[in-house]
């Protein structure tokens, strides 16, 4: 869209009828239509006095009838351009590497850089680490700078206790010294608190941390993959699609564990189709494992393309054989082009709609879809708190 202000020009307006239901957005005009808009949007026709004739999208407020500016499009005629204000093209950058001291750490965890006054998040590495970066400008924008190695480590690294941190984006915070783990999550916790004012004065407790900080997630979510001729389950690379191929989770529950070998054994047995989501073929998508910690009561759930599924009872045999806590087995089906796990359809296949869990005093019946703190452990020191 073209700028043309109208303290420039002498002109009279009116507002017309609404011809289109696109609006805009601050990065131009939305492909979509919303007709429910329509009634925010006003359209104008300008009248100025050399006969120049312009139409426009409603942009600001003037009356209080809620009638609006425009900026505006030529239709007809001439009128006067501005010089263009843009910077001769920069020349695009070489690949190349360099060195930079990480001085902090951000909401995610990720090693926070500076270099040519320009910031770095740079993913496993911690505040006072020197390490060599890789910059590769052909890469798309997230994939462009990669960590070549740590020159100079912190002392308060450690060894990850988990062979697939490196790959994996489900966590980000094994290689730092537990103890600081905590530390971070409370100077995390007074560093948002700061955004509110009339919350200054709030003191924040050091953080409780587990005697076992493994094995405690209460929910798991798995999606199956083929890569070549293996059928992989695991995690997503961080900020991919490419899932990392998990045998064993250590933040995950043990029955999670065994019940995502027991489905991956089972469609290897079987034959199942795994779902590709570039080409929405396939039939197994998703396994879902609940789990009461303090109860031991286990619920899967199957997430599939399709209702029908082959040899479905076969694997029921096998879970009631192998969880000793099963009480509920769901099979859902997602058949929609989406990223959204669950389904709308759920078939009950065996036992109860719902698993029990027990915080404290309390008792909590959760489904499928059920929101749960993911730490039973913690929630309970936090209601004891």
């Amino acid at each position: 869209m073209e700028g043309f202000y109208a303290q420039d020009y002498p002109f009279a307006w009116r507002p017309i009828h609404v011809i289109s239901t696109s609006y805009r957005t601050n990065h131009g005009v939305s492909k979509d239509s919303r007709p429910q808009r329509a009634k925010k949007i006003i359209f104008y026709e300008h009248f100025l006095e050399s006969g120049i004739r312009f139409e426009g999208f409603a942009r600001r407020k003037v009356t209080d009838k809620k009638e609006y500016w425009c900026m505006s499009r030529q239709k007809a005629g001439k009128s006067p351009r501005r010089k263009s204000k843009r910077s001769p093209a920069r020349r695009p950058r070489a690949a190349h590497r360099f060195s930079v001291k990480v001085e902090s750490l951000n909401e995610k965890g990720e090693g926070v850089a500076y270099r040519e006054g320009r910031k770095l998040n740079l993913p496993k590495t911690l505040p006072g680490e020197e390490v060599i970066c890789q910059y590769h400008p052909e890469r798309p924008r997230k994939d462009r700078l990669q960590v070549l190695k740590i020159t100079e480590a912190s002392p308060t690294r450690v060894e990850p206790p988990c062979r697939f941190f490196e790959d994996c984006g489900g966590c980000h915070l094994q290689h730092l010294d537990y103890a600081q783990q905590l530390r971070f999550k409370q100077n995390l916790i007074k560093k948002q608190l700061l955004a509110f004012p009339e919350l200054k004065g709030i003191e924040v407790h050091p953080v409780v941390g587990m005697e076992e900080p493994f094995h405690y997630r209460n929910k798991c979510q798995l999606p199956f993959q083929q890569q070549g001729d293996e059928l992989v389950y695991g995690l997503y690379r961080s900020g991919t699609h490419e899932v990392i191929p998990i045998d064993y989770c250590l933040v995950e529950n043990r029955d999670a564990n065994r019940v995502a070998q027991i489905v991956r054994e089972w469609a290897i047995q079987f034959q199942i189709p795994v779902y590709d989501e570039r080409t929405h073929q396939g039939l197994l998508r998703h396994v879902v494992v609940r789990k009461g910690m303090f109860t031991g009561e286990v619920m899967v759930v199957l997430v599939v393309r399709q209702e029908n599924v082959p040899h479905w009872k076969e694997l029921l045999r096998e879970l009631k054989a192998s969880i000793a806590g099963l009480r509920s087995f769901y099979i859902n089906v997602n058949s929609a082009r989406t990223n959204r796990i669950l389904g709308p359809k759920q078939m009950l296949a065996f036992g109860n709609p719902s698993i029990t869990e027990r915080i404290g005093a309390y008792r909590f019946r959760i489904f499928p879809e059920t929101f749960f703190q993911i730490n039973s452990l913690q929630t309970l020191k936090m209601l004891e708190r």
